[in-house]
């Protein structure tokens, strides 16, 4: 399991050659946090240009599941993610 930092993703949202190929690797073993996701709305609404970067961080964020951050819930193996779109799950990212 990978769970996927901010630079990481913006890395990947700025299409660099090399996040996205180790990205492509191990795609399948990608999460995202909801912290993470949270943090990257924020870029969103604090940048120049909401529209084209809502749709971008939109797209991405459904190609990956989503583990929530709850400090009541300690067990590591307890998953509460929302199931991601399977039909791009296997496509990997800019493929």
């Amino acid at each position: 399991m990978y769970l996927l930092d901010n630079n990481i993703c913006i890395a990947l949202l700025k299409e660099n050659r090399n996040a996205i190929k180790q990205f492509n690797l191990y795609f399948s073993q990608c999460y995202l946090s909801a912290i993470i996701v949270s943090e990257l709305y924020k870029g969103i609404y604090c940048s120049k240009q909401v529209d084209k970067n809502l749709e971008a961080v939109t797209e991405f964020i459904e190609l990956l599941p989503v583990e929530s951050f709850d400090l009541g819930d300690i067990n590591p193996t307890k998953s509460t993610n929302k199931k991601p779109n399977t039909s791009k799950r296997n496509a990997g990212f800019l493929s």
